[in-house]
């Protein structure tokens, strides 16, 4: 798959699961809670994550490009909405010290920005994987 295919791809997925709601139902992101967004682009550093063809396509790059630009669009929708990033450069930050920030930081939603590979060219679909803190149980949709 093209790199920018699947930069738009993964971006036009995000914001479709998070803008549309809020305004269809004429609710601001204060009314429901969201203060506080901390957006995790996986791996960085030492941990490349998924290897693309180059080293430009490595999962890791892919995700931190992915995760500014959500980052942009949550502040234009919605500017009272603090964005918080684990890492903003290439940069190895261990899973402990991720979840410390979205705890430091009273963060109302958690979003941790990865992209799977495979092999096969026929390979293609989503996951979403949620948590909430009253929550003992992972629920995973995957298509």
């Amino acid at each position: 798959m093209d790199i920018k295919l699947l930069f738009s791809t993964i971006m036009m997925s995000l914001m479709a699961l998070l803008m549309p709601s809020l305004h269809i139902s004429g609710q601001t992101a204060a009314d429901v809670g969201l203060r506080t967004v901390v957006i995790d682009p996986g791996h960085g550093g030492k941990d490349p994550g998924a290897l693309g063809q180059n080293s430009s396509s490595h999962e890791k790059h892919i995700v931190l490009a992915v995760s500014k630009l959500l980052g942009e669009k949550i502040k234009e929708a919605y500017p009272d909405v603090k964005v918080i990033y684990t890492r903003s450069t290439d940069k190895f930050i261990g899973l402990h010290d991720r979840a410390m920030v979205a705890r430091n930081n009273n963060a109302d939603l958690f979003i941790s920005i990865h992209c799977n590979s495979s092999s096969s060219k026929s390979a293609l679909g989503s996951s979403v994987h949620i948590l909430g803190q009253g929550s003992d149980r992972k629920s995973n949709a995957t298509d």
